[in-house]
Formats: C-alpha cells, sequence, structure tokens
C-alpha cells in the first residue's frame, strides 16, 4: 500500500502540479511523502526491535 501511496503522489507532483505551475502544491504533497516517509522508517524499525525481543519481555 506504501507504495501505492507514494507512487501515486509522485504521479500527482510530476504530471500535474509542475506542468501547470503550481509549486505550492508541488512542495506540500513532497513534504507529506517525506512525512510518511519518517512515519514508515519510525514503525519498521520499532517492528525489527520488537521482533529481535525474547517473549518474555515486553515493550516499555
Amino acid at each position: 500500500m506504501a507504495v501505492i501511496i507514494f507512487w501515486a503522489g509522485y504521479a500527482q507532483v510530476a504530471d500535474i502540479y509542475l506542468p501547470n505551475g503550481q509549486y505550492l502544491l508541488a512542495s506540500l504533497a513532497v513534504l507529506a511523502m517525506v512525512l510518511m516517509l519518517i512515519v514508515f522508517i519510525g514503525a519498521f524499525r520499532k517492528w525489527y526491535r520488537l521482533l529481535g525481543m525474547p517473549a518474555d519481555e515486553t515493550d516499555a
């Protein structure tokens, strides 16, 4: 699902916003994609740490 979201964001910026000179909307869309990427990276790092924990420990 993340791949589809990022592809749609890229297509929107490259095909709609930039050709029409809508630079504010393009920059906001890119900012939203960067923020989504930060959230995904944080979630994957947390999942990786949780998968490495022994089963008798709990997450703080």
